[in-house]
């Protein structure tokens, strides 16, 4: 996730400094877009055919929370942000993201998106890049708390698990070319000189949670975010007739979508399929089974909206939102 916040805050700036390369990078990401859009065909077939083989009305349910999911997202920058900013937007602007949001690695399309939307709404880069930041955060530490409420009340809910020796060298290489990653960043006077500037406009953010009429409803928007997405993997997994819990779900969809993540791909594809597979495989189901729950959780989450997304950040970019 850092990594992700300083290449973002890199290309925010820079295309924001430099007007006339944007429609280039937005020309160049929407074709690489559909580049790897057709690079994964195998993938959104085999998706769809999964799908057709499954309980469609539990599949119907995974696609409908999917646009849930956008929802929360959307009121929890609201929430965060000083100024008045219009839901129908910033709900837009997070279905873009989904989109043509997806070529950037590891998650930063989603907050370099949010920030340009900001600023668009009059709100300092530094500043946007702090509610983005926050957001991303604060979602991330409540996520951890649920995670532990869960294990902690049902202790016998993890497996004991059997990594190789193979798994941890691959686990310990992707941390290793993280810390590289990080340093090298770190070594940028650009990215230093945002980092700091921004570092005062976190803070002013950040106290911003001691408001109760702030931190109340980020809380329950952060907690309905897990539980949409959950629900997303617990569907998915019942309508092919995955014996999955609801709780199990949010602990596989947690650790499989984190370590998923770390692989810096667009959209996260490869990296979140296996993460979720493996973390399925690991609480004892059968691989077959999993790999199928996966497709269909990726084709609500991954799949599905990405025309839709397209057509949101074209409509924004031609009102002169995004």
């Amino acid at each position: 996730m850092l990594i992700g916040a300083k290449i973002m805050r890199y290309i925010t700036q820079y295309i924001m400094k430099k007007i006339k390369y944007r429609l280039i990078a937005e020309i160049f990401g929407l074709v690489f877009l559909f580049f790897i859009t057709f690079q994964n065909k195998d993938l959104i077939v085999k998706s769809w055919q999964t799908v057709q083989n499954s309980n469609l009305s539990l599949v119907l349910i995974c696609l409908s929370l999917t646009w849930l999911g956008f929802l929360w997202s959307s009121i929890s920058y609201k929430l965060l942000t000083p100024v008045k900013i219009n839901l129908f937007y910033m709900y837009l602007t997070n279905l873009a993201a989904s989109g043509p949001g997806r070529v950037v690695p590891g998650g930063a399309g989603y907050l370099s998106f949010g920030i340009l939307f900001l600023r668009k709404q009059s709100v300092k880069t530094q500043k946007a890049i702090a509610i983005a930041a926050t957001n991303n955060i604060f979602g991330f530490v409540i996520n951890l708390l649920v995670m532990a409420v869960i294990i902690y009340l049902n202790p016998g809910i993890i497996p004991d698990l059997k990594i190789s020796l193979q798994q941890i060298l691959i686990i310990a290489l992707i941390f290793a070319l993280l810390l590289i990653g990080i340093y090298v960043l770190n070594r940028l006077k650009y990215t230093k000189k945002i980092a700091l500037s921004s570092k005062k406009e976190f803070l002013v953010v950040f106290k911003s949670l001691k408001n109760i009429k702030i931190l109340l409803p980020l809380i329950v928007t952060m907690l309905a975010t897990i539980s949409t997405n959950s629900a997303i993997l617990y569907f998915a997994g019942h309508s092919i007739n995955l014996p999955i819990s609801f709780f199990q779900a949010v602990i596989v969809m947690s650790i499989g979508s984190g370590a998923g993540s770390l692989i810096p791909t667009p959209g996260g594809v490869g990296g979140v399929e296996a993460g979720l597979a493996a973390t399925l495989i690991l609480f004892g189901f059968d691989h077959a089974t999993a790999g199928a729950t996966v497709l269909i959780y990726r084709t609500a989450t991954y799949i599905q909206p990405i025309v839709p997304g397209i057509a949101s950040y074209l409509y924004l970019r031609y009102k002169n939102i995004l």
